[in-house]
């Protein structure tokens, strides 16, 4: 198993904690869901840091994380991943996450997006007719 090294980044706002691993393959950031932190995550970290250089951090105000005196709007978390992806990663990464964040990370900065795996996404379908196929007409 590949070691996991906690640091931490100053983005200006917080302190955000995050583990990392030394392995040298392609990037690959595993974000939390709420109330979890980076270490509820092994269960994909584990296996994955055998091939990947995985980035997993505590979103602000989980874990060893700062907490914010302004609250935790979505913005603030999409924010802090974006500043880890630039100023540590420096490389497009894949993104596994359960949280909303790891779809506003690859929203917020594609160039540094590879991919994205949803984990239990909180998404809500306001109209469940358009994931209906069309009925289908006859062949000709």
């Amino acid at each position: 198993m590949t070691q996991m090294k906690e640091q931490t980044l100053d983005t200006g706002d917080i302190v955000l904690n995050y583990a990392e691993n030394d392995h040298q393959g392609s990037a690959l950031m595993i974000i939390h869901g709420i109330m979890l932190c980076w270490q509820d995550m092994r269960g994909f970290i584990e296996p994955l840091s055998q091939t990947h250089h995985v980035f997993a951090p505590d979103l602000r105000g989980h874990g060893n994380s700062g907490h914010s005196r302004s609250g935790y709007p979505l913005a603030s978390y999409v924010d802090d991943v974006v500043h880890l992806m630039n100023q540590r990663v420096r490389e497009p990464a894949g993104i596994i996450g359960s949280s909303l964040a790891a779809i506003g990370m690859a929203a917020a900065s594609p160039a540094m997006t590879s991919g994205v795996v949803l984990l239990d996404p909180p998404l809500v379908m306001r109209d469940a007719r358009s994931m209906q196929s069309p009925t289908p007409t006859s062949m000709p």
